[in-house]
């Protein structure tokens, strides 16, 4: 039945009825006796709200509870059940109705539709008289089966309904009353009625997904499950469809009366501000202006050399060199031959310029922080067979890898935030190829020191797809590496065109140097409760205490503004730095009964494809950062000062480069089988980002903003090249891996999370500022184990660990404490004195231990050290560390005490995967 048809069915005989004579929400909810919402958290299945018990047993109790858990819109969807998947049981004592009543849930479809052949279980209950299905039939489509076994008779009311394709979320509700009638409603509407007659005898227990072998099959996420006591009216339906999916109001299932909020003035005129970044001339801080030299381009501690019959010849970084020789295309077997580069147009900011070879034109961007893009045009007078572009890096530069991945659907592990998308790793140094992945956007090859990311945003006119050896790393015999993007490696279909452009690029790191003084930066939220020195000298503003609804970018339609003025005054007079918090990827269009009015006329064009589903714990759209959210974004930031005070910097939060197939909003490609393909953004964003700069810093009298990148897994350099800190260590949630046997420890050790999820080759190759140029700010992560989360030992075990990559902490879900002990040492030892240099592990030779599994790195003050010493086995160890000749006195930094010296040795009693911080004075 249509929606309209529907509605009108409904209501024709209220010719004046009016939202205002809609069932009221108060006495739809004096109904609900059980209500579990599986969206809100991933470490419990009990319920919110319970009239009888509220807590649920696992069955089978040997397999594990999951969570639908998408790392690319970082949003958990409910309870995972299906194949090897518990379900979950219930009392129905007090949860489950007595005489008439209600089952109403949301249900996503992870990996079948609705004529599959599979029987898949939502809900069951447990009852010697009565046997309840609410389920997907194998042949039936989604009904529900209910049997009275004392009268033998049974109801089975089904729909198959069309829309229920892979990963869509819908609602389903079933009412009965105690008089017979049966109703099953899909999505809001009422799609079949029946009569059976319950019996009177209670149901024992009722379970959530599969707890057997009956409908365990594929995968099935449970968002909300609610019972009530009565049955629930046709309106009463239309209203908690809508409730639990917004976007069944959008459709036309809207009977509550909603609030609509201000519409924001920025859609009188859509208006484009900070264009002065993209100026070629256009230099921020602190970055230098380009210098040219012949054939040579420069910026900040980097050289770029164009002499050569490369595309690339040299990269040179504080005077090491990168490449072990040039960086070309192999084109059916043969290196293309350029001739020198002929500059185009030359500015302080920008440079452009172009290089040939036959049948190839190579329409080069330089800009100031060092990125250059590539736009190779081929059109070759024979058919092409292979593509591949060589990147030979010299062993010295080939020590680490950073990958960061792409994914083109919902869902998945291989979001960029997860480890299989996006990983740090220490190359193997034996000869062949030691690497190879499918399609990412950005490779970055490297040391400790320095790096070259190689980055795309499509894989347009490669051939063919889904190869899972796209990208290699090749150890050559001498130690080098070549890093092969291999575009083509089969002749090309007769549709391809004889002509096509590819666009690729490279950036060498680190791209700037770190402000003065950053290390003695420290992070907080700018809520009240943050005082004296646990309130950070960097404050995010949280929306929460200034947005109406979650996430929503507006100023001018905010919230608290005078109290927010006030607290921003104070914190700028105290020296803190103002940061509030926005999200590039997510726009609110509602949240409960407020509606965002301007995001319905803009859904489709700011949409990339795949859209993140309107369900789950919030109503937001993402938006492509190549629509005009980004002239929007940039306008709102620019306004937060005008409404709220003058900020340093803005929180920049996901900023992942979105699969986007849709046109509209300026993504996408149709590939030769004529599939619609998705590109990223990472133009886009970078423009984004130097606006956003270049309007903050405006406002601030032109200082350099403090903006935070939270870009965990993800150092895309020359998008986030303007943020002077970058957040990480959110993607170590164990949430994105519940199923690793290397990152999830067993049970009996799950103090130590971070012993194994953390290795120190991530430390050293993606968390250490020096080889990014950038200040790292670590964000613990232990939100789904709130058990052990605020113990000691687990932070201890982070703190062993990241300490040794000379970070700063924003001490969220772990045992603050600890992180403010370090502060509070870091303080007095005067850790932002221009003198102080760090020494990390890997270098030190001065400071050694006896024992294995031991790592010492240290700030240096004039020859006075603060040292940092982990013990990262999983044993207690009793060590002798020896100290410079010139050590005069030790003192234990966290009690004070000093440490008896033995000549040059102290002996030290070191708990498991704990550290020690001692102050050594000459």
């Amino acid at each position: 039945m249509k929606l309209r048809h529907l509605l009108t069915t409904l209501f024709l005989a209220e010719s004046t009825w009016s939202i205002y004579a809609a069932p009221k929400i108060e006495e739809i909810t004096a109904a609900r006796i059980f209500a579990i919402n599986y969206t809100q958290s991933q470490e419990t299945v009990k319920a919110q709200f319970a009239k009888g018990n509220p807590g649920g047993t696992l069955i089978p109790s040997n397999f594990p509870v999951r969570f639908d858990f998408d790392p690319l819109s970082t949003t958990n969807y409910g309870l995972l059940a299906g194949k090897d998947r518990a379900g979950v049981r219930y009392n129905a004592t007090g949860n489950f109705p007595v005489s008439g009543g209600t089952v109403e849930m949301t249900i996503k479809n992870c990996n079948w539709e609705y004529n599959s052949k599979t029987t898949h279980m939502f809900m069951s209950t447990i009852a010697r008289d009565l046997t309840m299905y609410i389920y997907k039939h194998s042949n039936d489509g989604i009904g529900v089966y209910v049997r009275n076994n004392l009268t033998k008779k049974s109801l089975f009311l089904r729909t198959m309904p069309k829309d229920w394709k892979i990963n869509s979320i819908h609602h389903l509700a079933y009412t009965w009353d105690g008089t017979g009638n049966s109703v099953l409603y899909l999505d809001g509407l009422m799609v079949q009625k029946g009569f059976i007659v319950f019996p009177e005898s209670p149901v024992k227990y009722f379970d959530v997904g599969s707890t057997g072998r009956f409908g365990a099959n594929g995968n099935t996420a449970i968002g909300h499950l609610r019972l009530y006591n009565r049955a629930l009216t046709d309106k009463e339906i239309i209203v908690t469809a809508g409730e639990l999916i917004p976007e069944l109001r959008k459709k036309g299932l809207q009977v509550i009366k909603e609030t609509i909020m201000t519409p924001s003035p920025w859609f009188k005129n859509k208006v484009a501000i900070g264009m002065e970044a993209l100026d070629d001339n256009y230099v921020p801080q602190p970055f230098q202006p380009i210098s040219v030299d012949g054939q040579k381009l420069s910026v900040w501690a980097r050289d770029y050399d164009f002499s050569g019959n490369g595309i690339l010849d040299q990269v040179t970084v504080k005077n090491e060199k990168l490449l072990k020789k040039s960086i070309n295309l192999i084109l059916n077997g043969k290196e293309l031959e350029f001739n020198s580069y002929q500059i185009v147009k030359q500015k302080k900011g920008r440079v452009r310029f172009s290089k040939k070879a036959a049948n190839a034109f190579l329409d080069c961007t330089f800009e100031y922080d060092g990125m250059v893009h590539m736009c190779l045009t081929l059109k070759p007078a024979q058919k092409i067979k292979e593509l591949t572009l060589k990147i030979p890096m010299t062993h010295e530069a080939s020590e680490l890898l950073h990958f960061v991945g792409a994914t083109d659907r919902i869902g998945g592990d291989y979001g960029p935030s997860s480890p299989k998308g996006s990983n740090t790793i220490e190359l193997s140094q034996k000869a062949g190829t030691i690497w190879k992945k499918r399609f990412g956007t950005h490779t970055w090859l490297g040391s400790t020191r320095s790096g070259l990311q190689f980055f795309t945003g499509s894989e347009q006119y490669y051939y063919p797809r889904k190869r899972t050896d796209l990208l290699e790393v090749v150890r050559n015999q001498d130690g080098s590496c070549d890093l092969l993007v291999k575009m083509i490696v089969k002749p090309l279909p007769e549709n391809a065109p004889g002509e096509f452009t590819l666009e690729f690029g490279f950036i060498a790191t680190p791209v700037k140097p770190l402000p003065p003084g950053w290390r003695v930066m420290t992070m907080s939220a700018q809520y009240d409760s943050f005082k004296g020195n646990t309130r950070g000298n960097i404050l995010v503003y949280w929306p929460d205490e200034w947005a109406q609804i979650s996430l929503d970018p507006e100023p001018h339609r905010g919230l608290n503004k005078a109290r927010t003025r006030e607290k921003v005054k104070k914190d700028r007079l105290a020296g803190r730095k103002i940061v509030p918090y926005w999200d590039r990827r997510h726009l609110p269009i509602s949240q409960k009964n407020k509606v965002n009015p301007d995001a319905e006329s803009i859904y489709l064009d700011w949409s990339p494809d795949p859209q993140r589903p309107r369900a789950g714990r919030f109503d937001w759209m993402r938006c492509a950062g190549t629509s005009q959210w980004a002239d929007y974004l940039v306008w709102c930031i620019d306004q937060w000062g005008e409404v709220f005070g003058t900020i340093d910097g803005a929180y920049i939060d996901e900023l992942i480069l979105d699969p986007n197939k849709n046109s509209r909003s300026g993504g996408g490609y149709t590939d030769y089988d004529g599939e619609r393909r998705p590109t990223y953004s990472w133009l886009a964003d970078r423009n984004l980002y130097k606006r956003m700069h270049y309007v903050i810093s405006k406002r601030n009298g032109g200082l350099y903003p403090w903006s935070i990148a939270h870009c965990s897994a993800t150092n895309m350099m020359e998008i986030l090249s303007p943020f002077t800190v970058f957040l990480t260590g959110e993607h170590l949630y164990s949430g994105y891996f519940p199923d690793d046997p290397v990152l999830i420890p067993p049970k009996h050790d799950r103090m130590y999370y971070y012993s194994y999820c953390l290795p120190m080759e991530r430390v050293k190759g993606e968390f250490y500022h020096r080889q990014w140029g950038a200040v790292i700010a670590w964000l613990p992560c232990m939100k789904n184990q709130r058990d052990i989360m605020e113990l000691p030992i687990p932070t201890r075990d982070l703190m062993s660990r990241i300490m040794h990559a000379d970070v700063i902490f924003w001490p969220l879900w772990c045992n603050k404490e600890e992180i403010y002990k370090m502060d509070e040492i870091r303080r007095k030892w005067d850790i932002g004195n221009k003198a102080v240099e760090f020494v990390p592990y890997w270098e030190n030779k001065i400071i050694t231990a006896s024992a294995e599994n031991i790592c010492i790195s240290y700030y240096d003050k004039n020859g006075e050290k603060l040292a940092i010493v982990s013990n990262l086995a999983r044993i207690p160890q009793k060590i002798s560390v020896k100290l410079p000749a010139e050590a005069k006195s030790v003192i234990n930094a966290e009690t004070e005490q000093t440490i008896p010296l033995n000549g040059n040795t102290i002996s030290v009693d070191m708990k498991r995967n704990d550290f020690s911080v001692f102050i050594i004075k000459k």
